[in-house]
């Protein structure tokens, strides 16, 4: 069972260490950048065709593999979101695909202008920032009919765009010094209309970047996450693109090492992607035979008891046999009822709503009132949150049937590790006394329970003070 406690969760990262991992991402790539504009021994480009293909095969495939897993999410979700940038994905792919189809065949000796790669590849930065921004709301639409529909889009845009430019000029590019070699250039040496395309994509990059990082905080999305350190990389790997505009040649330079270190950003954001529909598999599968138990216990083990409780007390008269009977066969329908409702409930559902939902049910079938106090910094861990729960159940049965309380605090506090204390206004009872003559089952059970987790236990009871039980997690 996975429990996540109000401020954090056990799977996933807090917002706050995103925010920061997101900015230092930011800083250092930010410094690397500078270093290029500000080092002019840096501002070099060396022909080399074979490098240029890898590194074009290497981000198509990569973008490729991302677009495939997008429309995944998309079929498992629905939600628009993930509708556009999926699609966007898909046609960026197809441009970055005739763009290496582009350098291959070497269409420009043909005549044959890079504008329409340049073109699809705006589009699908400029639909990227689309889907940071849209809504998250579910579509109400058949969604593989939605997938094929975008797909095809998407592959028709490619040769329509190629077609369309093919009436433009050739798209200008910088002239190095000389042919062979590694070639120094000034700043900005692309033609306008190259460093407008590129100026745009690293502006849509970057508004994708801050609308996937507030997605990220809002939803806890590990792979919006994963996905805003992706576009961060992105915008820089353009800025360095209008720096030094290499992207649409045979000639590598620096910002080309920037573009295979954004392949790898997407790779984490796939391997992200990967995991977390593993895990949802895999929480999915789990989910399902713990409905399937309750069903069982239910329908069998309860009903069972039930019937022997009614049936024990019509007829136990002044028979305390049967008396005893009726009162461990109730005792053992609320252990019963506790399971279903714990096999019952959400897998992530937080541990303070569980701890207090069920110390409230027991209270309540005897009349009493749970209080609960929840330090926001606190943390459970998931080996530890069935035990505690146990040991809660149990003090609160003990207040109320050998207490008589009708007043139960809960306090649940980050006190050098993790603190969980219950309070009783019950009559209490004297601890020496009672361990002298050997210490009840219930008693026994929690101590043990304690110590099955490496925790401290400490019981503080005296008459007419009621009763604290404290246990200490390091």
């Amino acid at each position: 069972m996975r429990f996540v406690t109000p401020e954090s969760s056990h799977a996933r990262p807090l917002p706050e260490r995103w925010q920061r991992t997101r900015f230092r991402v930011t800083v250092a790539v930010a410094l690397v950048t500078g270093a290029v504009v500000a080092v002019p021994q840096l501002h070099i480009v060396q022909e080399s065709a074979p490098a240029r293909v890898a590194v074009q095969t290497t981000t198509t495939l990569v973008g490729l593999l991302l677009t495939y897993l997008l429309y995944g999410r998309y079929l498992r979700r629905g939600r628009l979101d993930d509708l556009i940038l999926a699609a966007s994905f898909c046609l960026g792919a197809c441009g970055s695909a005739a763009l290496l189809v582009f350098l291959m065949a070497d269409l420009e000796a043909y005549g044959i202008s890079a504008w329409g790669p340049a073109i699809v590849q705006l589009a699908a930065a400029l639909g990227t920032a689309t889907a940071a921004l849209a809504s998250s709301r579910v579509l109400r639409v058949d969604r593989y009919a939605a997938i094929r529909l975008s797909a095809l889009g998407c592959a028709v845009s490619v040769p329509v765009l190629v077609a369309v430019v093919g009436l433009l000029p050739q798209l200008e590019r910088f002239a190095p010094g000389s042919s062979k070699g590694v070639t120094a250039l000034p700043l900005f040496a692309g033609s306008l209309g190259l460093l407008v395309v590129l100026g745009t994509s690293v502006v849509t990059n970057a508004t994708a970047a801050v609308g996937y990082g507030r997605k990220a905080d809002s939803e806890s999305d590990p792979f919006a996450q994963a996905l805003c350190l992706a576009f961060i990389m992105g915008a820089f790997t353009r800025l360095n693109y209008v720096v030094s505009p290499s992207l649409y040649s045979d000639w590598i330079s620096t910002a080309d090492a920037f573009r295979l270190m954004l392949s790898g950003f997407i790779l984490a954001a796939v391997v992200q992607e990967i995991r977390g529909y593993w895990d949802g598999v895999s929480e999915t599968a789990t989910l399902e035979e713990r409905r399937r138990m309750a069903r069982d216990l239910h329908d069998g083990l309860a009903q069972e008891l039930a019937f022997i409780s009614r049936r024990a007390g019509r007829q136990g008269g002044g028979d305390d046999a049967i008396r005893q009977i009726a009162a461990a066969a109730d005792r053992a329908l609320v252990e019963s009822r506790r399971a279903i409702a714990a096999l019952s409930m959400p897998l992530d559902e937080r541990f303070d709503v569980v701890l207090a939902r069920t110390a409230q049910d027991i209270a309540g079938r005897a009349g009493a009132r749970v209080s609960m106090h929840v330090d926001p910094a606190v943390r459970v861990e998931r080996e530890h949150a069935e035990a505690l729960i146990r040991i809660v159940c149990e003090a609160v049965r003990n207040a109320t049937r050998h207490g008589r309380a009708d007043v139960i605090r809960l306090e649940l506090l980050a006190d050098e590790g993790l603190c969980l204390r219950v309070h009783d206004n019950g009559c209490g009872f004297p601890v020496a006394e009672q361990t002298a003559r050997g210490q009840g089952f219930g008693l026994v059970g929690m101590q043990e329970r304690a110590g099955a987790i490496g925790a401290a236990f400490r019981i503080d009871s005296h008459p007419a003070t009621g009763t604290t039980v404290e246990v200490r997690v390091a």
